[in-house]
């Protein structure tokens, strides 16, 4: 049997490779980057081990946990988180400390955030279209203006007004402003992901989980291709059969057989490269610039 090819050597896509060899199959890990990790990766700069991203590792799912604790072993230590806000040229602890928010925002903020909460209670939009409507009708408007707008946009590079509600509760979800405010008080203990004060992190940076996985599967004869990118998906009968990889180093392309693919690159990425034969139509589109919807049609 040809091997399962895996495209992308991010956290998912390791994943995947990570668990497949653990059962016993062949697989090719594909990355076009010239190191594993995409989005999570470490680099290293001038003597320090940067993230690229900030990136906390929590979860109650056991298989996680799991495959963490085999991987990393002694390599994870327990963080107290220090995140911060910089607002009105002060910083505010994340989670909120209540008498902090109060004394550095004083009387007339903190007026303005209370009523603008009461309104939306009062007025509540039950149907929520986009980001900017959701966490108004969750938090009241001048707290979305204070700690959500600017953020946001700044991340994503795109208005709230454009990013969906539905991205917005499963990003928040289980957050309110009075969990925060309760949090503020009393602490938390980790019922809300988002206002957890510690966290468990790989001793060298978020990136070391990845390198690990990718050193293990090197042990166990998998192969991982770096500065390799996926040109074509050629497909029959609506399976996978071969890849076309091109070299980006050196530019030479060829043709590889599969028996299956696992996928975590950008969706609309995948899409282009797949060679659909005459009697498929693909079509797609975008649904709102945050949600990238394809369809596939079969005539």
């Amino acid at each position: 049997m040809p091997p399962i090819y895996i495209l992308g050597a991010g956290p998912a896509g390791l994943a995947a490779a990570y668990m497949l060899t653990q059962q016993g199959q062949t697989v090719v890990v594909v990355e076009r980057d010239s190191k594993v990790g995409g989005l999570a990766k470490s680099i290293e700069y001038q003597g320090f081990i940067l993230d690229l991203g900030p990136h906390r590792f929590y979860t109650k799912i056991f298989p996680v946990i799991k495959l963490w604790n085999e991987v990393l072993g002694s390599d994870r230590v327990t963080v107290s988180r220090l995140t911060r806000i910089y607002y009105s040229g002060k910083y505010f602890s994340y989670p909120l400390k209540a008498l902090e928010v109060l004394f550095a925002l004083g009387i007339v903020e903190n007026t303005r955030i209370f009523f603008a909460y009461l309104v939306a209670k009062l007025l509540p939009n039950r149907h929520p279209k986009n980001f900017s409507e959701w966490v108004t009708a969750k938090f009241g408007k001048r707290l979305f203006e204070i700690f959500f707008e600017a953020y946001t946009e700044k991340l994503w590079g795109m208005p709230c007004t454009e990013i969906s509600a539905e991205w917005a509760d499963q990003r928040i979800k289980g957050l309110s402003l009075l969990k925060a405010i309760r949090t503020a008080f009393l602490g938390d203990n980790g019922k809300v992901k988002s206002l957890i004060g510690q966290f468990q992190f790989p001793r060298l940076g978020s990136g070391q989980l990845y390198d690990k996985i990718s050193d293990y599967l090197l042990c166990h004869n998998q192969e991982i291709l770096l500065n390799t990118e996926v040109v074509r998906v050629h497909s029959d009968n609506s399976r996978v059969t071969q890849l076309t990889l091109r070299n980006r180093q050196t530019g030479v392309e060829s043709t590889v057989c599969c028996s299956a693919v696992i996928s975590s690159v950008p969706l609309n990425t995948l899409v282009e490269q797949i060679i659909t034969p005459p009697h498929v139509s693909k079509s797609y589109h975008w649904r709102d610039r945050s949600n990238f919807a394809t369809q596939f049609s079969f005539i």
